[in-house]
């Protein structure tokens, strides 16, 4: 899990790759207090594109986010790994 969060982070594609399975389903839910992806999304490229551009817009961005608190993209993978 932890290298996941690291390489999604990192933006590490090749490593990404490497953990995801090819006919890998991303179902996400905003809990009522984030927007969400309102289909599955579906291959592990789409998900990779949608985590990186997920990240871009958070980790990476100085406003006020959920990736502020410590363990959320932990939460994020943990609950797209049970998904799956």
């Amino acid at each position: 899990m932890d290298r996941f969060v690291e390489a999604v982070v990192k933006e590490d594609v090749p490593t990404i790759l490497t953990l995801l399975s090819e006919d890998a389903i991303l179902i996400s839910d905003g809990g009522g207090k984030a927007t969400a992806a309102s289909h599955p999304i579906q291959t592990r490229d789409r998900i990779i594109r949608f985590l990186l551009g997920l990240t871009r817009k958070t980790v990476h961005s100085k406003a006020n986010s959920p990736w502020s608190e410590p363990h959320s993209m932990v939460r994020l993978v943990s609950s797209f790994a049970t998904a799956l």
